[in-house]
């Protein structure tokens, strides 16, 4: 047993994203159609799924597409949808990921105190290792700083409510992308409370740019991924 699975409260995921395309400034090599947006995501979330670690998983969708909860047949998922299409537009997609996350820790049955938050598209190979050097005795952030370019990594990090609410919220509403108030910066220069996250390797892609990460899914991982979206959508 490791560390994290001491503490009383189970291990938790939440996953960002959004099906629908919302931003005004992706990249021409970006992500833009949902068919091939949702395939990511259908990849990545039964690999969180499967990680025995990890007790719950939550996707909330900024773009208001509901992922059924039942296709995954696992009692570790949670849905949740709000319709921020338009919000996005106008301040980008850190916004529209600080509003996900607000939503879920108002209305997620599951989300506890703490938790990992991961972009829904993504899977962290090396969780387990991650997962192995954390002991959270206190209310803080694990999360990967890089102080030579002054950018904090909001793909993946561990956080506590507490600290959230008291270091983060009160400059969420300063967030715009447009303006170079972006996620990144504001984590780095308000996230005080932390200890430093190992390095995490990523599978994926980025939906902004495109660019693939350590690693893209497997063969085997995006055939399920196929067979899920014929479950939404049997005609494909």
């Amino acid at each position: 047993m490791n560390t994290m699975s001491k503490q009383n409260e189970p291990i938790t995921i939440l996953l960002t994203g959004s099906v629908i395309q919302n931003h005004p400034g992706i990249l021409s090599t970006g992500i833009q159609n949902s068919w091939e947006r949702l395939s990511d995501y259908l990849c990545a979330i039964p690999l969180w799924l499967a990680e025995p670690e990890i007790e719950h998983v939550i996707y909330c969708d900024a773009g208001g597409f509901k992922i059924p909860e039942e296709i995954f047949e696992s009692p570790k998922f949670e849905s949740l949808e709000l319709d921020l299409k338009e919000i996005c537009r106008k301040r980008g997609k850190g916004t529209g990921e600080a509003m996900s996350m607000e939503y879920a820790m108002q209305h997620s049955r599951l989300l506890g105190k703490n938790f990992f938050k991961c972009t829904g598209r993504l899977f962290v190979k090396n969780f387990s290792e991650i997962l192995q050097t954390m002991t959270p005795i206190q209310p803080y952030f694990y999360l990967c700083k890089d102080h030579k370019v002054q950018w904090g990594d909001t793909r993946f990090y561990w956080m506590n409510r507490d600290c959230y609410e008291e270091s983060l919220q009160p400059f969420l509403d300063r967030m715009n992308d447009f303006e170079g108030r972006i996620a990144e910066f504001i984590y780095y220069y308000h996230a005080q409370e932390y200890r430093q996250l190992p390095q995490p390797v990523y599978i994926g892609r980025s939906g902004h740019t495109g660019q693939i990460y350590a690693e893209y899914f497997s063969d085997e991982v995006h055939a399920n991924a196929v067979r899920l979206m014929k479950k939404l959508n049997p005609s494909l």
